[in-house]
């Protein structure tokens, strides 16, 4: 467990900081080498096919198999509720060709089809993906991606996000750690809006590269609507999320993930890193811009603790 303490007085305001933490980890997918000897693989979605999981989920598995081969990949059984253009949830199947010449590599996004259903590969590189684009949190941290993440999302995508945080006395701070949605001065074609509490109560809507700064609510609920047309489709968002009684400070346990300094008026924040046994955490400051007058640690600072032993404490510093 790592706790990472953020303390400003009332003199100077200076950028403040971002934190990046690692490592990842994955509660689904995975990656399989399938040799020439090696029987079928199968590979299922998450709690078929008696028990469907309800939660949010991203999964991604990729499968290779030695060179010069193809890989015949054979859809069984799929169930998967959507709408007809597949831009809720969708099985996502990528063919990464290394033989240029047999043609451009495949890519299909499939919800609704009859099955058994045959997809062969043109090479011996195949990624395949389950997504679910409307979606519902309720821990008190977490992760959200955009659909298709780490690919770019799909075209002609209309979908809810909703953090809502059991305990109406929380309020929810999100971190974005990257974002990359077709740009446009109005956002009028590709774009998230966020709404604090409802659907009636925007607090803004966001496209481009310029990774948005960090979101308080005033609520305990955060639901964010992300559109995109049938054109340019780019690589998406990563963002972390976090609820606590002030918005700012709060208990992390995803194993990565991103948190910065709050906006002016809130001062003293306290982040816990709560990992996995046996996951420690790495932490980076991209950013940080802690400049002011005292030279005693009095003003402005972070202090970073490992369990209760301080390890480091930072003033005074512009990176």
């Amino acid at each position: 467990m790592m706790r990472i303490r953020f303390y400003a007085d009332s003199s100077v305001n200076a950028n403040g900081f971002i934190v990046h933490y690692t490592p990842t980890d994955r509660l689904c997918g995975g990656v399989f080498a399938i040799g020439d000897d090696d029987g079928p693989v199968n590979i299922s979605s998450p709690g078929y096919p008696s028990t469907p999981d309800q939660n949010p989920t991203n999964c991604r598995w990729s499968l290779g198999a030695p060179s010069g081969k193809q890989i015949r990949l054979t859809i069984n059984d799929l169930l998967i509720s959507g709408d007809s253009d597949c831009s809720t949830n969708f099985l996502h199947l990528r063919d990464k060709s290394s033989f240029v010449s047999e043609g451009p590599a495949q890519d299909l996004q499939i919800c609704n089809i009859s099955t058994p259903f045959i997809f062969d590969s043109y090479g011996d590189e195949l990624t395949y993906e389950l997504a679910n684009c409307n979606r519902t949190y309720s821990a008190l941290d977490g992760r959200v991606v955009s659909p298709g993440w780490p690919n770019r999302y799909p075209h002609n995508m209309n979908c809810v996000i909703t953090i809502a945080i059991p305990d109406p006395k929380k309020r929810i701070a999100m971190y974005f750690n990257q974002f990359d949605i077709e740009d446009h001065n109005s956002c009028r074609y590709d774009y998230i809006e966020v709404f604090d509490g409802s659907l009636s109560n925007s607090i803004g809507k966001h496209c481009g590269a310029v990774i948005p700064d960090p979101i308080v609510s005033n609520t305990s609920t955060i639901l964010i609507q992300v559109k995109s047309d049938s054109s340019i489709n780019l690589g998406g968002f990563e963002m972390t999320y976090v609820a606590s009684n002030s918005g700012c400070g709060g208990t992390l346990t995803a194993t990565s993930g991103t948190f910065s300094s709050p906006p002016p008026g809130i001062s003293n924040c306290v982040w816990v890193l709560d990992l996995p046994t046996r996951r420690r955490p790495t932490i980076q400051f991209p950013v940080m811009d802690l400049r002011q007058n005292s030279t005693a640690c009095a003003g402005a600072h972070v202090e970073i603790r490992d369990g209760g032993i301080r390890l480091l404490l930072m003033e005074d510093i512009a990176m």
